[in-house]
């Protein structure tokens, strides 16, 4: 919108001094007709995303002779006793044509019930008018037509106006009367009067209904004069002008005067010397305005009741400034500011320049709202189908087609997959730090080693972090006791099967507690994908019956699913409960190597050697980790001893290999040599059970997430799908008169629709209208 501040240029206002008597012929003028004529059809065509247009605003306290000055710009007469005075905005619109006079008068309704409408609807009220005596009638006619909201318009188009007075339902309205003149001796000019209350606009009263009505058009009245407006004044001479509401009103919506420009009016009714105390008003010396004053003298109350003409009264005013002191005797510069004629060019300029700055920013905000509201538009869902059943068809393709895009990790819908890859992870790390700790001391032997070392798994167990802090240490001992509680009538040097499946059986009690903690992080991931992707699919029914009875379907389906996946869970966990394995080799392998450990760390033990550096660090084909060597230090003591006899082994090692039963052997086939120890049976059945741990251990958490994705995920999308054809009966006889009621819009999406379509339409208008003067 174009800037307030220069909307008042005093070379604008001397331009309007100085124009031409006769301008509605030039082509200036033509070019000011189109200009407000654009500005007005845009006004008609009224929604809340058309910018506010400029306008000139008539305000006046009672008496302030404001009717008289409005007469005199429009050449008509308009209802002036106290029962028919302006009860609403009056928008009147003069053009300057060769024609012969005409007036039309329609209704321009904006609100309802005191809300703000977003369709306004201009109304045709009267046919054309011919004979401006009838002008007043009708105007008349119309705001009580605007009065009475619930009452058809045409009833007061004829019939006696004091009995449609009495029909009369309303003080005041917000609607607005638009009243439209053309003729010979007009300017181009559009302006609005505003309504007053009996008492002026600010009032002090004792009727709290008055003091509503009061506020009421206040309210009005300064939404009118916000924004870019200009503020036309209607200021009496016969009171002091800080004294007038009018005036301080303009002051509250214009504090710094620049859109306001005043007008004073009955200059013929001062006494001898009170004319000195308005010159400097005048002037504008004193209570200055950007756009200044103008006088104008309009007809005594005697002159209208004889019926005196419009030409007649500019000739009294034309004589009364040119022959009346101190009138007379002003500089030609302040004579510009008197009369009619002067003032209602300078107003014709000074609007046409408004609009002029602000039709580039009316057109960009129409434009961009346009684009908003077509946006908004193609969000929306279609309307109604002409093929239900075919539509309901493809909203559920739609949902399937997305989940499985989600169930099998299709660009750009990875993150389900990604998160129970995570969450698996997690389950992995959890069952490992199930696997029992076994050491291969007794209690006293403990305490002893605790003094020098600290026993430690082999580098080929070690997958990934692992908390044992809390887990319990099995030493021999216990082994030994777990073995004799399960012994019946077993040979010496037999170990009852009973007593290893016992001690493999520990970790795996701690096993369904995991399973069921996994798949509890993935179910809510699931049901959240559901839950988008079926509010996206079928968010044009969120207001209806129907989301109800899919939002069942769907957790129906995701709880038979989840009862399916369980059971396979159930399954697999109830596998774990009696040890079995084909897996021989790896089984072996791992057996071997923690026989070799165990003992070696005893026969470390009993030398009372140095901690072992873990010389089983040769990793098996299941090994994840890799360890970083020590950074090289200098030797200590133990290790110098250390290094001495590791020379002394390889030495024995060499002997050994001369021989043809030795000739494979390795250092850890030494302690097979020795004397055998006394706990070599517990040793065994420790280094069985933690190779079975690790068997197991794999087979489990590869299991599990398989069963997880291939129960629970992967038939997601087409279960889901099969059960929206059935549950919504899309495969019955039924299914076309179903659809016609699932399909079947909310009252919120249709008025929405209605209401985009509507603004749309508004925008293209208003932007027609703009192209017609090259924007």
């Amino acid at each position: 919108m174009g800037d307030p501040d220069s909307m008042g240029d005093s070379d604008s206002v001397q331009i309007a001094k100085h124009s031409l008597s006769d301008i509605s012929k030039t082509a200036f003028a033509e070019e000011k007709r189109k200009l407000l004529d654009v500005i007005d059809k845009i006004r008609d065509i009224g929604g809340n995303l058309i910018p506010q247009l400029p306008r000139i605003v008539v305000i006046g306290n009672q008496s302030a002779g404001k009717s008289s000055l409005i007469e005199a710009i429009a050449r008509i007469n308009v209802p002036r006793d106290i029962g028919t005075c302006t009860r609403c905005p009056s928008e009147i619109r003069l053009r300057s044509s060769d024609g012969k006079w005409k007036c039309s008068i329609s209704l321009r309704i904006e609100y309802k019930d005191g809300e703000k409408l977003e369709d306004v609807d201009t109304i045709p009220f009267s046919k054309k008018i011919v004979d401006p005596s009838k002008v007043e009638v009708m105007i008349r006619r119309a705001q009580l037509a605007i009065l009475s909201p619930s009452r058809e318009f045409s009833l007061f188009l004829k019939g006696n106006l004091d009995k449609l007075a009495s029909l009369r339902e309303l003080p005041f309205s917000r609607n607005v009367i638009c009243i439209e003149v053309s003729g010979s001796g007009l300017t181009d000019l559009t302006f609005v009067d505003l309504p007053v209350p009996r008492k002026g606009i600010i009032s002090s009263v004792q009727d709290p209904a008055d003091a509503d009505l009061i506020e009421l058009i206040k309210s009005m009245v300064r939404e009118y004069l916000i924004g870019t407006s200009i503020i036309l004044v209607a200021i009496t001479m016969r009171d002091d002008i800080d004294n007038q509401a009018a005036i301080l009103e303009a002051r509250k919506a214009d504090p710094d005067g620049t859109r306001t420009i005043g007008v004073l009016t009955k200059p013929d009714t001062l006494q001898e010397g009170e004319e000195e105390q308005w010159l400097p008003v005048v002037q504008n010396l004193k209570n200055s305005l950007r756009l200044g004053y103008y006088v104008t003298k309009q007809p005594s109350p005697a002159e209208i009741k004889d019926g005196i003409t419009f030409d007649n009264v500019r000739q009294l005013e034309q004589t009364f400034f040119g022959s009346t002191e101190p009138w007379s005797r002003l500089p030609p510069t302040v004579c510009d500011c008197l009369g009619t004629p002067n003032f209602i060019s300078s107003l014709s300029l000074l609007l046409t320049e408004a609009i002029k700055r602000a039709l580039p920013g009316i057109t960009e905000k129409i434009t961009s709202n346009l684009q908003l509201v077509k946006e908004e538009l193609v969000s929306m869902p279609d309307g109604p189908s002409n093929n239900p059943v075919g539509d309901m068809l493809q909203l559920c393709h739609r949902a399937y087609t997305q989940l499985e895009a989600y169930a099998s990790g299709a660009r750009g819908c990875i993150s389900l997959l990604q998160q129970n890859k995570a969450t698996f992870r997690n389950f992995k790390y959890d069952v490992r730090a199930t696997a029992p700790i076994f050491v291969p001391w007794t209690a006293q032997e403990m305490g002893t080693a605790s003094k020098t070392r600290v026993y430690s798994e082999p580098n080929f167990l070690l997958e990934g972090p692992v908390d044992k802090s809390d887990r319990q240490v099995m030493g021999l001992d216990k082994v030994r006791k777990s073995i004799a509680s399960e012994m019946t009538r077993e040979l010496p040097f037999s170990v009852p099967f009973s007593a290893k499946v016992s001690m493999m059986h520990i970790p795996v009690k701690e096993w369904p507690g995991l399973v069921g903690h996994c798949f509890d992080h993935v179910v809510p991931r699931v049901e959240k994908l559901c839950d988008d992707v079926l509010q996206k699919v079928f968010s044009q029914f969120e207001h209806r019956p129907v989301i109800g009875l899919i939002r069942e379907l769907v957790k129906d389906t995701l709880s038979a699913l989840r009862a399916k996946t369980r059971e396979a869970l159930d399954i697999l966990l109830a596998l774990e409960e009696y040890p079995n394995t084909q897996n021989d080799h790896y089984f072996t392998e791992v057996r071997s190597k923690l026989v070799a450990h165990y003992q070696e760390h005893r026969m470390q033990l009993k030398r009372k050697a140095p901690e072992p550096d873990d010389e089983d660090s040769e990793d098996s084909e299941d090994s994840d980790c890799s360890h970083e060597p020590p950074t090289k230090q200098p030797p200590t003591k133990a290790q110098k001893t250390e290094a001495g006899r590791s020379s002394d082994i390889q030495k024995a090692l060499s002997y050994l290999r001369r021989l043809p039963e030795y000739s494979r052997i390795q250092e850890q086939d030494l302690g097979k040599m020795l004397p055998e120890d006394p706990y070599t049976q517990e040793i065994v059945v420790m280094a069985e059970a933690r190779a079975y741990f690790q068997v197991a251990y794999k087979r489990i958490i590869d299991n599990v997430p398989h069963a997880i994705h291939r129960m629970f995920i992967h038939p997601l999308a087409k279960t889901l799908y099969d059960a929206l054809i059935s549950g919504l009966q899309l495969d019955t006889p039924e299914a076309a008169e179903k659809c016609d009621d699932y399909l079947q819009e909310s009252t919120e999406v249709v008025l929405k629709r209605e209401s985009l379509h509507s603004t749309k339409n508004r925008l293209e208008k208003a932007k027609a209208e703009l192209r017609l003067i090259g924007l």
